[in-house]
């Protein structure tokens, strides 16, 4: 398994049967494309949005003078959540624009609320991560994709970067589902219907009352 960046580009290396590199920054044409390879598909897959590096809460007012919001330098994309869902905006250069108003002005789209005296407009970010940053079984599906991307492009042997196609697939299975896993455990915990209908039903590491209290079903 990818413990680093150069791992990733020395798996693409020997995936059309060339020798390893010492460094990231090796003056090889070929590490180099493998490289540029890892690069975007990195960028491509977190595109997406996974448990690892979509960040939620983030409260960010508009500029007192101009409105403008910048958003963060690694944000792919925004959704706005909460209080602000109903508002449209989207990433225009390096600020945060207005769909409906066509504005980068977001003064009348900011909120107040109990906790907070300044307005302010919440996100959900979908933020890009360096490779060495992601979770490992993130680092291995980015791998595997890069490896039979980059065997692909230069027009390996057909039959060799297809048979690199299955570990691909096996790496992006097992990252969905750690993805599924990691949702619907942060569903259980935020969601304040679900949390308050597991009090209620019982249970032995529920909050309600009656936990424990009735004798377990004979099986």
């Amino acid at each position: 398994m990818a413990r680093t960046k150069l791992d990733a580009i020395n798996t693409c290396l020997r995936g059309i049967g060339l020798a390893p590199v010492a460094t990231e920054d090796d003056p090889d044409l070929d590490a180099a494309t493998a490289a540029q390879v890892i690069d975007q598909v990195t960028m491509d897959m977190q595109a997406k949005g996974w448990w690892f590096n979509k960040e939620s809460n983030w409260k960010l007012s508009p500029d007192e003078t101009t409105g403008y919001i910048q958003a963060p330098p690694s944000a792919l994309s925004i959704v706005t959540t909460g209080a602000s869902r109903c508002v449209g905006l989207s990433i225009r250069g390096t600020k945060i624009y207005d769909l409906h108003n066509h504005t980068f002005d977001l003064r009348d789209r900011a909120i107040t609320d109990n906790d907070s005296v300044t307005p302010y407009i919440e996100f959900v970010f979908i933020t890009e991560l360096a490779f060495e940053d992601m979770p490992p079984i993130a680092m291995e599906a980015a791998t595997y994709t890069a490896r039979r991307m980059f065997a692909q492009d230069l027009e390996v042997d057909e039959k060799r970067w297809k048979f690199q196609m299955e570990d691909e697939r096996v790496a992006l299975i097992a990252m969905s589902r750690e993805d599924a896993r990691n949702r619907k455990r942060n569903y259980l915990r935020d969601n304040a219907e679900v949390v308050s209908f597991l009090s209620r039903v019982g249970g032995q590491n529920s909050a309600s009352p009656y936990s424990g209290v009735f004798p377990k079903r004979a099986t």
